[in-house]
């Protein structure tokens, strides 16, 4: 049993027990792992784009990491994720890179903050990195419906386009773009010429999701017709250590660089609403009852104003300079 999970999985609340029964090497950085229900014949179902969390416990700390499933969710007897490692992050892709086939770790049921936009005239998915797992996801489903389906995949490296052989064959026409082989996806192309009633779907790092969500009305797409889901959200370097404090207990705290709120308040023994834990789906919003200093906001839930008004942060993303008096 790798030392870097919870020891005893079937115990923990709220989630299921997992047993990993495959693994191999997509790429260098990225392996497959799929798992199997535990004590159970099958896992709860999901709909395509949905994601689970798994529960690790690293540095003597529990943390939550959150993995797309592939496939549409017809087959409720695995749950298969790919999962890059990433040097630079806080051990949670070390420790799954570090599983063993028959190892056992707690699953949460599945969710989906990116799903299928019911009833529209054409999809089109758009991919970087390790965001093709949710993307194979809907194209899987897509592909069944009258609909069009087009689809944009691009990554660093060509052996990082770990999905292009089953893509290439569920999309036709789909386009492939490789770093190291001088390719680049032009995000403002890939964007053009948006139809009526098409829906616009995209996944990968930070950067690209901002562009495609600074892009998308200039070029032409309406409100509501963009979806994302997001990788990448390790805090920069240059994170400051920062005082929490609520305003209800009194209790106190410093948030180091690479913890969130939530994970501070989770460690306290505390409960924080947490879902996403992306900055999304909102469920972590708290209200501010006291700053001196600055909120780091880095969630895409609360609007522009919102974040200015500075009387709400997400907690499971945004930091602060100073000192954080929250209304808890």
């Amino acid at each position: 049993m790798n030392a870097a999970l919870l020891a005893d999985p079937a115990s923990t609340t709220g989630y299921l027990p997992a047993r990993l029964v495959a693994a191999r090497l997509l790429a260098p950085d990225i392996r497959l792992l799929e798992f199997a229900p535990e004590g159970a014949a099958a896992f709860p179902p999901h709909e395509a784009g949905a994601h689970i969390d798994v529960l690790l416990t690293i540095g003597g700390r529990r943390a939550v990491r959150s993995y797309s499933l592939l496939g549409d969710g017809r087959d409720p007897s695995r749950y298969a994720i790919a999962v890059r490692l990433d040097p630079e992050g806080q051990g949670g892709s070390a420790a799954m890179h570090a599983l063993a086939v028959g190892d056992l770790l707690p699953v949460s049921a599945p969710r989906c903050h990116f799903p299928i936009a019911l009833g529209a005239s054409a999809h089109r998915l758009i991919a970087g990195g390790i965001g093709i797992t949710a993307i194979l996801s809907l194209a899987t489903a897509l592909v069944e419906g009258r609909a069009p389906v087009s689809l944009h995949y691009a990554a660093r490296t060509a052996d990082r386009l770990v999905f292009r052989s089953a893509l290439a064959a569920l999309v036709p026409g789909a386009r492939f773009f490789a770093g190291d082989r001088g390719e680049r996806l032009d995000l403002a192309r890939a964007l053009s010429d948006p139809q009526p009633g098409e829906a616009l779907y995209v996944c990968g790092p930070a950067r690209m999701i901002e562009e495609a969500r600074r892009l998308a009305p200039v070029i032409g797409w309406p409100e509501g017709a963009l979806r994302t889901e997001l990788f990448g959200t390790r805090d920069p370097a240059g994170d400051l250590p920062f005082t929490l404090r609520l305003a209800r207990t009194g209790g106190e705290w410093t948030v180091p660089p690479g913890r969130s709120i939530a994970d501070v308040l989770a460690e306290a023994g505390l409960d924080p609403l947490l879902d996403c834990r992306r900055g999304e789906c909102g469920l972590c919003v708290a209200k501010v009852a006291e700053l001196r200093g600055e909120i780091a906001h880095r969630d895409r839930f609360l609007s522009e104003a919102e974040k200015a008004a500075g009387d709400r942060l997400c907690t499971c993303v945004s930091r602060a300079r100073g000192t954080l008096v929250l209304d808890l």
